[in-house]
């Protein structure tokens, strides 16, 4: 693991890339598609608090074999749930609008 410092600020950096394209895309989108962006950029929102609030607390903090273990397992769900939300935004994304 690099540092906490150095991956909050990663996720912060994806968190904020989120919430503009949401809010980028909700400039344009038909009022019933609204109420479904709001709920993903609660979620969004959420994905982040719950993931820095992790950050702080590893699990086995005095094992270095699972601390590495906790933030693989972190890493890994959240890019997960990234990725589920980035393709859900896709959906609300048209060239054609």
């Amino acid at each position: 693991m690099a540092s906490r410092r150095k991956l909050k600020k990663g996720i912060k950096e994806i968190t904020d890339f989120l919430i503009d394209d949401i809010l980028f895309i909700s400039l344009d989108a038909k009022e019933e598609e609204l109420a479904a962006l709001e709920l993903l950029l609660n979620r969004v929102v959420d994905l982040h608090d719950e993931t820095i609030a992790k950050i702080g607390a590893p699990d086995g903090a005095k094992n270095p074999q699972l601390v590495r273990k906790f933030y693989a397992d972190l890493k890994t769900k959240y890019n997960e749930e990234i990725e589920a939300v980035e393709s859900e935004l896709e959906k609300y994304i048209s060239l054609d609008k």
